[in-house]
């Protein structure tokens, strides 16, 4: 309802300030109208492009307003990732692991295969201390991506996964990731 009334006010504004501007002749015969209470031919006659031009502005203003909410209100399921990831990496940052879980079960409803979402899920039950859901989100990551460079022996070892293949993409695959050292020949 609020976007129709924004609509229905931008397109009286822009009404307004097209007979401002092109047709003052309507100005004039509104205004004998409602002379004694909002306008006077001063103000017809003299300030009839700022008239116009505030009411074209506000004509654009309420239009687009209001036809930004009609399309808000027209498509309210296709809410973008993105700000859920967001709210979900938030709330890993503040130690908020059961908000991780309820955005990233949301996200998982309209994309199964979103692999950062599995990835969170992962680390959020890991740390609720839910290993079995852990080990099934870590799964999941695997069967997405199966050279997942971010899945280490120290998350989830690898005798308790068949057929995982080693760490990839780095130089230090299966040493623990927190060590500094290298192996150098």
């Amino acid at each position: 309802m609020e976007a129709v009334i924004k609509i229905i006010a931008g397109l009286l504004f822009l009404f307004l300030s097209l007979s401002y501007l092109y047709r003052p002749a309507w100005i004039l015969k509104i205004n004998a109208a409602g002379r004694q209470m909002l306008f006077n031919d001063a103000h017809v006659l003299l300030f009839r492009r700022r008239w116009g031009l505030l009411f074209l502005v506000s004509a654009s203003v309420f239009l687009y307003a209001g036809f930004n909410n009609l399309a808000y209100q027209a498509a309210p399921s296709h809410r973008s990732s993105y700000w859920d990831l967001q709210d979900a990496y938030r709330s890993l940052r503040v130690h908020h692991y059961k908000g991780v879980v309820v955005r990233c079960q949301e996200i998982l409803k309209r994309e199964p295969d979103n692999i950062h979402a599995w990835v969170l899920l992962g680390t959020a039950w890991s740390s609720l201390g839910r290993k079995d859901q852990s080990r099934q989100a870590w799964k999941r990551v695997l069967e997405i991506q199966p050279d997942y460079v971010g899945l280490t022996n120290r998350i989830f070892p690898a005798a308790e996964l068949e057929n995982v293949p080693p760490e990839t993409g780095s130089d230090r695959a299966g040493q623990d990731p927190t060590s500094k050292k290298k192996d150098r020949p």
